[in-house]
């Protein structure tokens, strides 16, 4: 029988050497509940730390791997998230390397996805996310090389036309990419659907 605590310290743990070895941020997440439903051969856990921002994600990542972005400062024109680092939260995912795994949410574009209720990955988890795949597989890149992630939980600023980000990687100039499709078009990005959140 599987020992749900121990895996649960297990992914504390990760996260925690995670942040401190590729943010130098010391972080406490002992007071963080994991769901009961967390399976780590189902469900992807990104634990997202008090204050973080997606430009701290794409600096530590450049140090990495390169990173190609349709604008920099991401953190200024993306406005609208459904989940904020206000507080250290937990939000699961399905375990699919690629997002268009779940046929449930191939190439539906965002606004159908609003209306439909389902919220969706914002862009700070999905690069997370890739930050937490990267370490797990020994640098590896395992998500999206076929498709790309539309991260429906995050908008881009009305400003610039209230588009999605999307984020995918290119397996051909070894890169990761962050683009955007409008809200009513998902091109050959699908979103990944929260399971959980805190």
């Amino acid at each position: 029988m599987v020992n749900k605590r121990a895996v649960d310290i297990h992914l504390k743990s990760k996260w925690v050497e995670i942040y401190a070895d590729l943010f130098d941020q010391e972080v406490n997440f002992i007071d963080l509940v994991i769901p009961e439903i967390y399976s780590p051969s189902k469900y992807f856990a990104v634990i997202v730390a008090k204050r973080m921002t997606i430009d701290k994600i794409v600096t530590a990542m450049r140090r990495e791997f390169d990173v190609n972005l349709f604008v920099e400062d991401l953190d200024k024109i993306i406005t609208v998230n459904d989940r904020v680092a206000d507080k250290n939260y937990v939000v699961l995912f399905e375990v699919n390397f690629e997002a268009n795994e779940n046929k449930d949410l191939k190439k539906i574009s965002a606004s159908t996805l609003d209306r439909k209720n389902i919220k969706g990955i914002t862009l700070l988890e999905r690069l997370l996310l890739d930050v937490y795949c990267h370490s797990r597989y020994q640098g590896c890149h395992v998500l999206d090389a076929n498709c790309g992630t539309m991260c429906s939980g995050s908008r881009l600023s009305v400003y610039s036309g209230g588009g999605v980000p999307c984020v995918s990687w290119n397996s051909l100039n070894s890169e990761l990419n962050v683009s955007w499709v409008p809200v009513n078009n998902s091109g050959n990005n699908t979103s990944r659907a929260v399971i959980y959140s805190t």
